[in-house]
């Protein structure tokens, strides 16, 4: 086997691994990725503090209106009690209860309105976390698929990289380094296979004395569109 067939060899494994890699780091990023869960999170943090507030409201009317009509049952109460009272106290009294009673409805229609706006924004924030929980445990299962994955892929991984030590070791020291620095200013792809009598990444034609020489030779031939290392297969 010649050195080319040898490299040829060796840029499969490496192309395979380097998906392989991509693929092992797509998986972590996607467990990582917890933007859905952030998102309803935050959006129960929000309805929290608006049902907070709508309580707080509630609550205020609710002492306010109670206040009321304990005021005005007292006031009644001492409007009709045995006691003796001055015109003056009894008309007082009636004023004040007058005044209760004009004011106490628009207060009891609030409380009402703001009883059931907060029924109705509990229910919305029940609906959240329970979309929260389903996507907690949907994100937990995930990451044991994810996991079982990874765990194949890299075992894909380590079997590949010990093919390519392998490989490495029929390759020359200056063969290899040559085959090193390729890749590295070729997007990775340092040697290219013959097809259509072209070359398999820039499409440049090869010519058949050329395409011979890599099958045969022991010297390296290049492509001369882009320089790559031909396989002649």
């Amino acid at each position: 086997m010649n050195q080319s067939a040898n490299l040829y060899r060796l840029q499969v494994i490496d192309s395979k691994l380097e998906m392989l890699n991509r693929q092992v780091h797509h998986l972590h990023r996607q467990i990582a990725d917890e933007r859905e869960i952030s998102v309803i999170r935050k959006i129960i943090e929000e309805q929290t503090a608006f049902l907070s507030q709508l309580e707080s409201q509630l609550n205020d009317i609710s002492s306010k209106t109670a206040s009321m009509r304990t005021k005005m049952e007292q006031s009644n109460s001492t409007l009709y009690g045995k006691a003796n009272k001055s015109p003056k106290e009894l008309q007082d009294l009636q004023m004040e209860i007058a005044s209760l009673g004009k004011h106490l409805p628009p207060l009891e229609e609030q409380e009402l309105d703001l009883m059931v706006s907060v029924e109705a924004e509990q229910q919305k924030l029940s609906i959240l976390q329970g979309q929260l929980k389903t996507s907690v445990e949907f994100k937990a299962k995930s990451h044991l698929d994810f996991e079982d994955q990874i765990a194949i892929v890299t075992k894909e991984i380590e079997k590949l990289t010990v093919e390519r030590d392998a490989t490495s070791k029929s390759v020359p020291q200056d063969a290899l380094a040559l085959y090193t620095r390729i890749q590295q200013v070729k997007s990775g792809i340092a040697v290219v296979e013959v097809i259509d009598s072209g070359c398999s990444s820039c499409g440049a034609e090869i010519s058949k004395s050329e395409w011979q020489e890599a099958r045969t030779s022991t010297t390296l031939i290049y492509c001369q569109g882009c320089g790559r290392i031909i396989y002649g297969n």
